[in-house]
């Protein structure tokens, strides 16, 4: 039996659902056979599985419905299908320990589209450790890449999300200070030198009137301006 996964993350998109679907169909037919469901985790960079309905899913319809054998399972009776190995994930560890997983306890194998990694000897295992390396080296260096341009837009002051800096506002897509939550700044500041914990910080600025964003202060919102000051 063959379960075909597809996997859209966050950081790179350039293969669709539509064109993971082709590769897996075609490798199916190489193998003369047909892909008995599908399923898909849209918009998803993570690897745990149990972070992942539609791969959870996939396992557990594979489980449920894989031929039926008296004893011990057979490898290569239930097959999950990727197009590449980096749907599965990008981080090395964690998909080698989730392959043997399903190997060990489930009889399940994995199976990548592009065929270069499915040969269960010592050659085919070194590839698909190397293929997993270096797609966890791509998710980083993708990392980085951002980081940096995240530091360019941030240096020239400049929207890089959702929400401005404690201490600041968006005017459009730049950011300028905000007077009220500076002074607020400056009075945490102030507190901590006294020697006020968080908690006693939250209860003076609740207790002269002071507001953040139209709401109460939090604990954690001042732990959080302490840790990064």
């Amino acid at each position: 039996m063959i379960v075909g996964y597809l996997r859209v993350s966050t950081d790179r998109q350039e293969l669709s659902p539509e064109g993971q679907r082709k590769a897996i169909e075609a490798w199916a037919q190489r193998q003369g056979q047909t892909v008995a469901a599908w399923f898909e985790d849209e918009l998803c960079s993570v690897t745990e599985a149990e972070d992942r309905p539609g791969l959870s899913a996939a396992l557990k319809y594979l489980q449920e419905h894989g031929p039926a054998r008296s004893g011990k399972r057979v490898m290569g009776d239930r097959v999950l299908a990727v197009a590449k190995r980096d749907r599965l994930g990008r981080d090395m560890l964690l998909v080698g320990l989730l392959e043997r997983q399903l190997a060990k306890e489930h009889g399940i194998t994995v199976a990548s589209a592009d065929g270069l990694t499915n040969d269960n000897t010592p050659v085919g295992r070194l590839m698909r450790r190397q293929v997993d390396s270096y797609a966890e080296y791509e998710r980083d260096m993708i990392r980085e890449r951002v980081k940096a341009a995240l530091a360019v837009k941030r240096s020239r002051g400049e929207r890089v999300s959702r929400y401005a800096p404690v201490g600041y506002r968006f005017a459009g897509d730049t950011l300028e200070k905000d007077e009220a939550e500076q002074r607020a700044l400056d009075l945490i500041y102030k507190r901590r030198a006294a020697g006020d914990t968080p908690g006693a910080i939250v209860k003076w600025l609740v207790r002269h009137g002071l507001t953040f964003r139209g709401g109460p202060w939090h604990r954690n919102t001042v732990a959080r301006i302490l840790s990064r000051r």
